[in-house]
């Protein structure tokens, strides 16, 4: 399922280029983010994933030392969570997300 869900999001995007870093906000094992590196063994990407599930997160800190072939940071926790502060339009982050 993550390999073929990457393959039609790499055709949509081909005239764009290589992507630096990618995150999965559930990561759950890491088949996303692993099969992202397989794709692309010879960019330079950094990989970072977050899950809320304790046993998803070491399932993936498992999976990704095993396949990975680029650095990677794997953390637990809910990714939908966000500091007031930094939430909306008057963010100073909202204009990063929307170039």
């Amino acid at each position: 399922m993550g390999e073929q869900s990457l393959e039609r999001a790499s055709k949509n995007v081909e005239s764009l280029k290589r992507p630096q870093t990618i995150l999965d906000p559930a990561v759950g094992t890491g088949r996303f983010l692993i099969e992202a590196s397989l794709m692309y063994p010879d960019e330079p990407l950094v990989l970072f994933g977050i899950d809320i599930d304790v046993w998803m997160h070491r399932a993936c800190l498992v999976n990704m030392a095993l396949f990975s072939r680029h650095p990677y940071s794997i953390i637990c926790a809910n990714s939908l969570l966000i500091d007031p502060e930094y939430a909306g339009p008057s963010s100073p982050l909202w204009d990063y997300g929307n170039l």
